[in-house]
């Protein structure tokens, strides 16, 4: 995963990042407004996504379940901007998310990391807490097995250690 992060106040965005893999990228910004008075807490918006409605929900409602303190006032905006839209592009969206959300002081209920594998012809992605050691979601297309599944819960750990390299290295950059 190659990363690049950007904050402040540029269009009043908390977080800005960039990450990319050898098959997807994509800017992840993360923006807090005030919330109307008919607003959910939280939208999640994509752009120049493939129109792929099952892994949008799984990402949002991650993305929904994982915010820890859903304030009454504050409105947080997740956006993602695909510039190479592969077929782990949804993965890369819940790493960019956390990384972004742990930075900008959100705060998360559990730590989110995700993967997605090709095995075989079968597409599976898993979305996966690193401290309860659950799965929180997952995705699969075409007829996968559970091997496929239990690889991409060991990504999933090794993704979270890179997401909290990259976190730490932001934090030492400031400091």
């Amino acid at each position: 995963m190659n990363v690049k992060f950007a904050s402040g106040s540029q269009d009043d965005f908390l977080i800005s990042s960039y990450f990319s893999t050898d098959l997807s990228s994509l800017v992840c910004t993360i923006k807090a407004e005030q919330k109307g008075e008919n607003d959910t807490p939280v939208e999640v918006v994509y752009n120049n996504l493939e129109d792929r409605y099952d892994l949008k929900e799984l990402v949002k409602n991650a993305i929904e379940y994982s915010i820890l303190e859903q304030n009454c006032t504050t409105k947080f905006l997740i956006s993602f901007h695909a510039l190479n839209d592969g077929y782990d592009v949804f993965s890369l969206a819940i790493n960019a998310y956390t990384s972004c959300a742990i930075l900008a002081g959100i705060r998360i209920k559990d730590t989110l990391a995700a993967h997605t594998l090709l095995l075989d012809g079968c597409l599976c992605t898993v979305i996966y807490m690193l401290h309860t050691e659950k799965v929180l979601g997952f995705y699969l297309d075409g007829e996968c097995c559970l091997e496929a599944v239990d690889k991409c819960i060991v990504d999933c750990r090794r993704n979270g250690g890179i997401i909290k390299d990259i976190v730490r290295q932001q934090i030492d950059s400031i400091s």
